[in-house]
């Protein structure tokens, strides 16, 4: 018999054992955190057939343009179940949940190239991108510009989305609870704030990854300068939200349910919890 069910605390070891299925290099230390942390938010929508386990994706809430969407997020199908069509059944099954919720809309971002083909096929089509900005070993900023950079560690959800108003940027916006595990994620790094722009970063290395720079395009250089002065150490790269579609990488896809149709223009979104 094959059964949709959400996925409680009684199914957390066919979570553990499917999420390592589809992404071994994550500790079961990790998926427990991720359980736990965002329990409150975060549901698995899991197929069983015959009693066992064969696909899952979680699905947590996020809003665009104030109307709530839901990110597929740690989708995976056992081994012995794939290619059977039981994900795809499984998304559906998702979609149409989603629209009983009145959500409008579903994203996701796939964990290869070759998954945006498959993702079409299902009714996603892309519409978030992203700018990534790989810095050569020998590039220093060294405009004189400084800033007052402030570490955050509250409210980052509030002072992030506050920059992508600010900066008219069309965008995911996050939960709190969401944002500060995207910020748990960040390895020996954080989040920073000056009266330019918001930073999260991590240490790569010897140097800098800049995982999100929201700030005006004309100050970008003297931010990045600042930063590296900041750090004491290079800035290897630096991703942040397209300006336009021509120098920048697609990143997610988006599927409208019921009657919603797809959000137009370019969208960023962010984080994605990798």
């Amino acid at each position: 018999m094959t059964e949709f069910i959400w996925a409680g605390e009684d199914r957390l070891s066919d979570v553990l054992s499917l999420w390592r299925q589809g992404f071994p290099d994550d500790s079961e230390e990790d998926i427990r955190e991720f359980w736990y942390t965002l329990k409150a938010e975060a549901r698995c929508l899991m197929l069983s057939v015959d009693n066992e386990a064969c696909s899952m994706a979680f699905v947590i809430p996020a809003k665009m343009n104030g109307a709530v969407v839901w990110y597929v997020y740690a989708a995976v199908t056992a081994r012995a179940y794939r290619g059977r069509g039981y994900f795809a059944a499984l998304l559906e099954e998702i979609a149409r949940r989603a629209e009983a919720e009145n959500v409008s809309g579903l994203f996701l971002r796939p964990a290869a190239p070759s998954l945006f083909t498959y993702y079409a096929r299902l009714g996603f089509v892309p519409l978030f991108y992203r700018e990534e900005v790989k810095c050569e070993a020998d590039e220093l900023y060294t405009c004189g510009y400084e800033l007052k950079w402030e570490s955050v560690t509250d409210d980052v959800a509030e002072q992030r989305n506050r920059w992508l108003a600010m900066l008219g940027i069309p965008s995911v916006t996050w939960s709190e609870a969401v944002t500060a595990y995207a910020q748990s994620l960040l390895e020996d790094g954080g989040v920073l704030v000056s009266d330019k722009g918001l930073v999260m970063y991590r240490r790569d290395g010897d140097g800098i990854e800049i995982t999100e720079l929201l700030c005006a395009t004309k100050d970008a250089d003297d931010v990045l300068s600042s930063l590296s002065r900041y750090f004491a150490c290079r800035i290897k790269c630096v991703c942040l939200p397209p300006v336009t579609t021509d120098n920048a990488k697609t990143y997610g896809m988006f599927r409208a349910t019921g009657a919603t149709e797809v959000p137009h223009g370019t969208w960023y979104m962010g984080f994605s919890l990798e």
